[in-house]
């Protein structure tokens, strides 16, 4: 099972859900494969979050309209 126990997962989920100040977050590993640590999140909608994928494996969640998106990104490259 992965270590999701960076605070800052929590706190940009809130900001989306309950806040409304954020629209967006994506999830990835740093180090290892056994911790999950927040890599970025805004209020840019999709074409934000767009811009932040990278060749790796990545998890996103995503607010649109009045919907909630869970996005797995796989690169090509991995």
């Amino acid at each position: 099972m992965c270590d999701l126990s960076d605070p800052r997962i929590v706190e940009a989920y809130t900001s989306i859900v309950e806040e409304g100040t954020a629209d967006w977050l994506l999830l990835g590993y740093h180090d290892t494969r056994d911790v999950i640590s927040l890599y970025f999140s805004g209020s840019g909608g999709l074409a934000e979050f767009r811009n932040h994928l990278s060749d790796e494996v990545l998890y996103g969640f995503v607010k649109v309209d009045d919907r909630f998106i869970l996005i797995t990104w796989v690169s090509e490259q991995v």
